[in-house]
Formats: structure tokens, sequence, C-alpha cells
């Protein structure tokens, strides 16, 4: 597969080699993709390749055999391959060449967005040897006649994974583009291949400010695996290592328990850990040695403050918050086209589009402290959903943890029409909601509310369905703000403002008002004495703003307002 050319935008498969995608393309005349052929004859769109046209193609006999051979040179950076081709009958070729290519049978760039969308690519041609010229051959054979050919290409500038490179060897006339017959070496294993294939100590969200890390020592290569080296690191600061011995047959592991880390603060860490010298040599497959895991560690009541969460950052997540991502592929993600009611361009997206069916993603919450909150204690969050057809019935889950992560409870579940907010639809565009298609979900973790470290996530679970928002996260008793009785006992008009709106309340006295952005930080604040004030934002950034009110009581009333 030449991955190419650049429509709607380039991929990093055609990007890392556009000369060899280009001729390729141009020898075909072809301008658009996906487009195909069978034995290079007549390029059509895919969709339009049938099983007669390979039956066809299948049933004329070849003149050919052609056996194909690889092989690394000591270095590991150059590739070796060996084309023998040998005549089963007399034949005449207008302008044969041998083509070979170097192709990388699996690639998964899980975070790449860009290009045709794909992240997954398999069988990419990666170089064409010598070029995409391919070698001469002979014009007349007959029947017994031999050749080998003999290539060497350096890899080490576009190759991902070694043990993942095959090669691929035609011979096509270059005046009909007929394809007479076609040889692979499929790949094979690095002699010497050391790797971590898995951290498995580490939870995503814990409490306290050490850990011990576990992980898997793996034999990657065909020869027994006697020694590595094990290196690793947090944050990337003080790398140490660590000998380890043993007798690995091929693709056997090992489990080995470093020694305890220990971090500072709550904000998001990185554990890295990677092997070296594969039994006292190099290793020249680097692609598999490393293997890191993001976390929090929540130091013991480290939050004792409400959360507020409205996507207007533009780091994400927020700092403390924290997503997991097991499978390394789409997960929780900043928009910045929509947000909740269309009070906003920003919120936190899951693609269930994209996502396998029976994927999980977990967006966590900064541990919180419940245990001076004031029943009733609520999160409300904005939510927009599209079921995909009656079939794709994707959930999400808010769950709590009062132990450190060891255990979750759900206090919100919901799923397919429960969690829609819109019917559900079979097109092929992915859900983008507008303004009239979001609802306020409410969550309450009243009976938990003693509790003093509290862990919160937000858990989405895939049947490859539509996409899901979710915007305005709020948990607005985290420390103990009284509530007003009733909401209706304030009022703030108009909602949404240009900028001046007046807060009126029939019942209460007001005595002292804030205005909060997004981030938390005061931009207003009044003393009054009065049922009635007015409040002029006339001039701040447009978007969300939180009212806080407190009465001559000292209750406090939490309410937003939209300034457009």
């Amino acid at each position: 597969m030449y991955q190419g050319p650049p429509f709607p935008s380039p991929d990093p498969m055609y990007l890392q080699n556009p000369t060899d995608v280009n001729t390729r393309a141009g020898y075909y005349n072809i301008s658009l993709v996906p487009y195909g052929s069978v034995d290079g004859q007549t390029p059509v769109h895919v969709s339009n390749i049938t099983q007669v046209n390979i039956d066809n193609e299948y049933n004329i006999p070849s003149p050919f055999t052609i056996s194909v051979s690889s092989a690394f040179n000591s270095s590991g950076d150059s590739m070796i391959i060996d084309v023998t081709i040998t005549c089963t009958q007399n034949v005449t070729i207008a302008q044969p060449v041998l083509q070979a290519a170097i192709a990388e049978d699996r690639v998964h760039l899980p975070n790449y967005n860009g290009g045709s969308g794909l992240h997954h690519f398999y069988t990419v041609m990666r170089k064409m040897v010598p070029d995409a010229n391919g070698t001469p051959i002979d014009t007349a054979w007959t029947n017994g006649q031999t050749q080998t050919i003999h290539l060497v290409s350096p890899i080490n500038i576009f190759a991902f994974n070694l043990s993942q490179l095959s090669v691929v060897a035609f011979i096509q006339s270059n005046a009909t583009k007929m394809v007479y017959q076609a040889g692979s070496a499929a790949p094979h294993l690095i002699a010497d291949d050391a790797g971590i294939s898995l951290i498995s100590s580490i939870p995503p969200t814990s409490c306290g400010t050490s850990f011990t890390p576990v992980v898997t020592v793996k034999n990657y290569g065909p020869n027994p695996l006697t020694s590595c080296i094990i290196n690793y690191s947090t944050d990337g600061i003080n790398l140490q290592t660590q000998s380890w011995t043993g007798n690995l047959t091929t693709n056997a592991t090992d489990i080995i328990t470093l020694p305890t880390q220990f971090v500072t603060n709550s904000t998001n860490h990185i554990f890295t850990c990677y092997t070296s010298s594969p039994n006292g040599t190099t290793d020249y497959n680097n692609f598999n040695n490393p293997y890191s895991v993001s976390f929090i560690m929540a130091p013991l009541s480290s939050v004792t403050s409400s959360i507020f969460e409205g996507f207007q950052s533009a780091t994400f997540p927020s700092t403390d918050w924290r997503i997991d991502n097991p499978d390394n592929d789409y997960t929780w993600e900043k928009v910045d086209t929509v947000g909740g009611f269309g009070a906003s361009t920003s919120s936190s997206r899951l693609q269930f589009w994209f996502i396998q069916a029976g994927r999980v993603d977990n967006l966590y919450l900064p541990a919180v402290n419940f245990s001076i909150a004031q029943q009733p204690l609520q999160l409300t969050f904005d939510v927009a959903y599209r079921p995909y057809s009656t079939t794709y019935h994707d959930s999400l889950k808010v769950e709590a943890s009062t132990d450190c992560g060891l255990t979750w409870n759900s206090f919100y579940t919901k799923g397919d029409v429960a969690l829609a907010t819109v019917p559900s639809s079979s097109g092929t565009i992915p859900f983008i909601p507008n303004s009239t298609q979001w609802r306020k979900d409410t969550v309450d973790f009243s009976t938990i509310g003693s509790q003093p470290d509290v862990l919160i996530r937000f858990k989405g679970i895939s049947r490859g369905g539509d996409n899901l928002y979710i915007d305005n996260i709020n948990l607005n008793n985290a420390v103990g703000i009284n509530d007003l009785s009733s909401e209706n006992e304030i009022s703030l008009y108009p909602n949404p403002t240009t900028g001046k709106f007046q807060i009126s309340s029939s019942t209460i006295d007001i005595k002292n008002i804030k205005v909060m952005n997004v981030i938390g930080e005061c931009v207003f604040q009044s003393t009054v004495n009065n049922p009635k004030s007015v409040i002029d934002l006339s001039g701040f950034e447009k978007g969300i703003y939180f009212v806080q009110i407190i009465d001559e009581k000292n209750n406090v009333m939490n309410k937003k307002i939209v300034v457009q």
C-alpha cells in the first residue's frame, strides 16, 4: 500500500517518503485515494474491485517464479535483499523492471489525527529499493533462465519497528504496467531484542507520595535472552539502572519489582522504563524497548475547594486532572468548536465513533475533601450524546473511590437512550451537538459526604457508537458552602447579557457579591445593602462567569451568567 497522495491532507506515512509515493502515484496516473489495481491493470476506486477482477488475473499463468530473502546487516541500519527470478516459459516483456518495496506490516499511531484520519496502517510501503524506478531486467526470457538481483537499502531513517519490516518484489512492464509475478519475504526477528512489555503496579490515580513499580521484561528476539539493563525514571529525572540476568526463550517474560519511587506533588507524573544492552550487545530494534505510564499521586486531603471545569484553559487536562487511556487510542480530548448549551466553544469529547467496542477511557477529577461538606453534596455537568442506530450502545459512568483508587463505586450510570440527548442516527458524519442538544445531569454523593479523601472519575465505555461531549463540571459544595433554600429566591437578568445584568430578590437581603471567571479568578466584587444590584461586566471577555451571592445570614448561592 502506498499511503497517499495527500488527500485530504498528508498522512505521516506519506510525509516520511513523499518521493517514492509521488513517483508511484504518477506512474499509475492517480490523483485521489483510495485507488487500487490488480496486477497493475486499470486503477479504480477500491470499492469497484470485485472477486471477478481478482479471479480473472489469477487464472492467467505466470511465466516466472520469484524467491525473496532479506536480512539486516551487522550494525542493524541496512537491509540486504536478494531476489531470484526463474523463468518457467519463454516470454518477451516490453520495458521490464524488478520493483522491490520494503513494507512495514503494522504501524499504529493512536495519537495522530491528521490526514485521512487513519492511525492504524498495514503493509505500508516505507521505501522502494533502490528507488521507485526499479531495476531493469532482461526483455527476452527462456524457460529455465534465472537471474538473482542483490539490493541493499538503509532503513534507520524511515523504519518504525524493524521486526515488522517485510519485502515485496514484483516484475512489471513499464509499457503496459502489467505485473507478471510477485514474491515476498516475511518480517523476521532481531537476534538479540529485549523490551519492557508492561508496567503493572501503578494505578492512574492514587493517594500518597510513593509507589513501587513492577515491570515485565520480554524477549522479542530468537536468541535466548540472558541479560540486559533496565533503565527507569520518574518525570525524566534521575535516571536509574538495574542489571537483569536470567534465561528467557522467545516471547518469554520475567516480572521485576524495582525500588520504591517518590514524588512531591499531585500534578501529572510519568514513569518510564526501557531496556538496553540485550545479551551485552546493541539493541537495534528500539521500538519495543520503552514503556511508560502516566499517573497522579494525590497527597491526603490535597483539595479543599470546590471544583469547576469548563474546559476554557489552553491546557488539557487541567492541573491535577488525569486521563487514563489504557489502549493508547482515541480518548478524552478538548474540543474548541462546541460547548455546553452553546454558552462557550469548548468542551471535552470522547469519540466513541472511532473507539473500538469494549474499550474504557477515564477522566479523573482532582482529589477532593468531603469531610466538611454540607448536604446535599452534588456534582452537575452538561452532557450531549447521540446513539448510533439501535445497535451500538455506549455508556457513561461517574464513579468515586474512598480508598485511594483500590475500589470504585458507581453513582451515575447511563447508556443508549438514557444517555442520549438527541435521537439515534445511522449517518456517516460524527455527532456535533448544537446549543439545544444538551442536558444538565446531577450526581448525588451524599452517602460519602463524610470522607476526607475522595477520587472521582468519568468513565466512558465504548460500544462503537457516536460521540459524547461533557462540559461545565461543577462540584459546587465540596467545601461546605451552605446553599440558599431555593434558587428561585434570587434571579439574574438578562441572562445571557451583553455586559450589564441585575441581581434581584424579593425575600432576602444581599450582603456581598463576587464574580469569578472559569479558572476561579475574582473579576468583580461588591458589598451591597439592598435586595437589588446592577453588575456591569462590559468590556470583559465573552464567556461564562460565576456569581457568588452571600445574604445577611452568610448563606451562599452560586449562579452562572453568560456574557455575549
